[in-house]
């Protein structure tokens, strides 16, 4: 995605997508805080938010994770809950399936940049879109954990303060 083609989005539509990855970010911070709580190693929380790039299934594999469960299942599980994406990924494919980046594109795939990719009216803006909205949440979501994660390692009492709660409660909001 070029500098030009976002630069062609509607303004609205660049600050939905900067307010939804700050809120993003904040999301993240749950998680990292969370790992903290369930004293987690970075690496787990970290690893998770790069490359599986799904909140659910990270909040339920750190969970399943500080419960006992074995990482095999944990991740099954979570496999499980992004099913969801093989739909999505149906419904992007006709406006992603030329770029030079399709397997870059698929990594980026998640509820938001499918979302603000298939609201739009033309291919062009779909891909705008979808690209800056993916890139974006692939930056906010580790810089939110991480942030968490120090945040959580650094306050005695994170769990009373309820940051590990934003992203529950935010579900629930939504």
């Amino acid at each position: 995605m070029k500098y030009k083609e976002i630069k062609n989005l509607p303004k609205p539509l660049i600050k939905s997508i900067v307010i939804l990855c700050i809120a993003t970010a904040l999301i993240g911070i749950s998680l990292g805080t969370l790992a903290v709580n369930y004293q987690l190693p970075i690496w787990i929380p970290l690893l998770l938010s790069i490359c599986v790039l799904a909140g659910a299934a990270e909040f339920t594999f750190i969970g399943m994770i500080a419960a006992g469960s074995s990482p095999i299942t944990a991740a099954i599980v979570g496999l499980l809950i992004n099913l969801r994406h093989l739909p999505f990924g149906l419904a992007i494919t006709h406006f992603i399936e030329k770029n030079k980046l399709k397997y870059f594109a698929t990594h980026i795939m998640n509820d938001e940049s499918v979302l603000f990719g298939l609201s739009q009216s033309s291919n062009e803006l779909k891909l705008s879109a979808y690209w800056l909205c993916g890139v974006g949440i692939l930056f906010a979501w580790p810089i939110g954990v991480l942030s968490g994660y120090v945040l959580g390692s650094h306050l005695a009492y994170a769990k009373l303060l309820g940051i590990d709660t934003i992203f529950p409660v935010v579900l629930f909001a939504l």
